[in-house]
């Protein structure tokens, strides 16, 4: 599995085709008001919209880096009580913990029914998927 690829690509979009746009509409309020120019106004929002970005690019790392060094993770069994119907491959499970579990890859969300037993090791902040397996099977393996 890939670590935090789709994810990135999807705030890289957010920035370029919405923010980047409202940056410069926003700069509009700095003509409105008196002391402020377009360009000051603009340069801001800008820049607070680019490091919201670079924190929600590095988050996942950073969760990752904590789970790792602390060592913290779940690890259980889970049944699967829902499926997501749409495409966002989020499976419902009975725990107080879990109690949903985006999954990256669409071949390993198929694989995964409604009443699966599954035991899933998965880390505590960042929701990284150790080990998934279906009965004795890793699914991990062979998505």
């Amino acid at each position: 599995m890939q670590f935090g690829k789709k994810d990135t690509r999807a705030y890289v979009f957010l920035f370029l085709k919405i923010f980047t746009p409202l940056s410069f509409l926003l700069g509009l309020i700095g003509l409105l008001k008196k002391g402020n120019g377009y360009w000051p106004t603009t340069v801001f929002f800008l820049s607070i919209f680019l490091f919201t970005t670079v924190y929600l690019i590095i988050k996942e790392h950073i969760q990752f880096s904590k789970d790792i060094n602390e060592q913290l993770k779940y690890v259980g069994t889970v049944t699967i009580v829902k499926k997501s119907g749409d495409n966002n491959c989020i499976i419902y499970t009975d725990s107080k913990e879990l109690k949903k579990i985006n999954i990256n890859s669409p071949s390993l969300f198929n694989q995964i029914n409604v009443g699966d037993v599954l035991y899933l090791e998965i880390a505590k902040s960042s929701k990284f998927i150790f080990k998934l397996n279906k009965g004795d099977i890793s699914i991990i393996k062979s998505s």
